[in-house]
């Protein structure tokens, strides 16, 4: 499969995976209390001590030495089923770190899942090697609605934040058994393989891997692992169903980002005239849709929450819109993560992923002891805008990009400036303090905010067009050539 193609079907599964959890998270509001989202997050947050077992990169080993199969496949499917296993334990052993009981509860429930999702990703190796996009994007949007039945079904159940673990647990389940079919005889015949590798020679290969999974697991959620230590239950529900707001997009575009890139990636590693050519497209696509993406959410988010919950979560309001003002940048982390994998380094992505991570929890734990959750989301705003970074920053200097941090700054400064215009226009014009501005629903009407909205998206669009016209003729052209696109185009 192409990669066009392959960008279309996970697109495709974004938007659908999206559009479900907006739903999911939209009757959540309602139904449940911002100290059950907290009491999920906490649990979710301890999952990092066992991110390195639960993913151990064993899809990524075997996309690798694809030319090899048979010689890893069962070796790395052993090792899954016993990380799987002693991450249940690892994660079991954690309560007696937890004071409630409710989080103690929902994470043991948590824990008899796990050794599901960590084989399933030995069977999804199979469909990344054949670039069988199309069915991974089928079973992610199956899951998603499967998922959000089980969960909206459960929370009207009155199980609290027992619904989150049931449903992910189900969805666990559902990819172990989705893989496995779809991988077929290909499977066994890896799995009956005579010529096997040793397992010190797998476990080598995995523990770069491995370390930055771990370190990936913390800088996804090590911020609710800290906060949830220093602030309660509602004021943790809060910050979660904030951040999710807007990391709803962000965590499927990355997912797809490296799912479709990495195996591309690879092919192209004996071309690198070609892969860088990629690389720096990719780079600007990526923060264009993002940057469109947040600025629509900026403009419109506050406003939504407010009219669809009232005053229930107003205080997710800022925190969603503190982590969209440094989304078009984070979003090129995962496609520096896919090249530095696709090349073999997995050593230098642990590290730069672990400085990531340390940099993360100490930013959210400064921020939560200082100023509570408004600290702890500005906070993490600042760290994933500059030291968010380094993964993307590493990859384009091992493809020798010339002048690369200019050229990253010229795919931010639309966005910037749009958000600059935005906020700076709105500050004078109806006189209110920067952070007035920036803190969500201001009482200001849809109509008042309208030629507000006007004039910095002109801005970001005539800026996108004037810098970067040969990029963007580029991205449309190849848009066009996607089926569904050319469904819809007259001929």
């Amino acid at each position: 499969m192409s990669l066009a193609r392959g960008f279309f079907w996970t697109s495709l599964a974004v938007v659908v995976t999206k559009a479900l959890s907006v739903g999911n998270q939209w009757i959540l509001g309602f139904i449940l209390e911002p100290a059950d989202f907290g009491v999920f997050a906490i649990a979710i947050g301890s999952t990092v001590l066992i991110s390195g077992f639960l993913d151990s990169g064993v899809a990524k080993l075997l996309v690798k030495e694809q030319h090899q199969l048979d010689y890893y496949f069962r070796r790395c499917v052993i090792i899954s089923a016993g990380l799987g296993l002693a991450s249940s334990f690892i994660l079991i052993a954690s309560t007696a770190l937890q004071q409630e009981q409710e989080v103690r509860q929902v994470i043991w429930v948590l824990a008899a899942f796990i050794p599901f999702i960590a084989i399933s990703h030995c069977f999804k190796s199979v469909l990344l090697i054949r670039l069988d996009f199309k069915r991974i994007s089928h079973a992610e949007m199956l899951n998603a609605f499967i998922y959000g039945v089980i969960l909206i079904g459960a929370a009207l159940l009155g199980l609290k934040a027992f619904s989150f673990v049931i449903a992910l647990g189900s969805s666990y389940l559902f990819f172990f058994l989705f893989y496995r079919y779809s991988a077929g005889k290909m499977v066994n015949q890896a799995m009956n393989s005579s010529q096997l590798a040793s397992y010190g020679s797998v476990l080598s290969q995995l523990k770069w891997i491995i370390l930055a999974t771990f370190g990936m697991g913390m800088a996804l959620r090590g911020d609710y692992l800290v906060i949830g230590r220093l602030v309660d239950t509602h004021a943790i529900g809060q910050y979660y169903f904030g951040f999710m707001t807007i990391t709803n997009i962000g965590l499927m575009v990355a997912q797809g980002v490296n799912n479709v890139l990495m195996p591309n990636f690879t092919k192209l590693q004996q071309d690198p005239i070609r892969l860088r050519s990629q690389f720096e497209f990719l780079s600007f696509g990526l923060v264009a849709v993002t940057s469109i993406l947040c600025l629509g959410f900026i403009y419109l988010g506050p406003d939504l929450i407010h009219f669809v919950w009232y005053e229930k979560w107003h205080e997710a309001i800022v925190i969603s819109v503190l982590i969209a003002l440094s989304f078009p940048l984070r979003m090129l982390s995962p496609m520096g993560s896919a090249l530095l994998e696709s090349m073999g380094l997995w050593r230098t992505r642990a590290l730069l992923t672990w400085l990531d991570a340390i940099t993360l929890v100490m930013a959210a734990a400064a921020g939560a002891y200082s100023f509570g959750i408004l600290g702890a989301a500005v906070g993490v705003a600042l760290q994933r805008g500059t030291f968010g970074l380094m993964l993307y920053l590493q990859a384009a200097r091992q493809m020798q990009c010339p002048a690369f941090v200019g050229k990253l700054i010229l795919y931010a400064a639309p966005f910037v400036l749009a958000v600059v215009v935005y906020y700076g226009v709105m500050s004078w014009w109806f006189q209110f303090t920067t952070m007035t501005a920036l803190t969500g629903y201001n009482g200001l009407s849809l109509w008042q905010k309208l030629p507000l909205i006007a004039l910095s998206f002109l801005v970001f669009v005539g800026l996108i067009w004037s810098l970067h016209k040969s990029y963007v003729t580029q991205l449309l052209q190849r848009l066009r050539q996607m089926p569904l696109v050319r469904n819809l185009l007259p001929t």
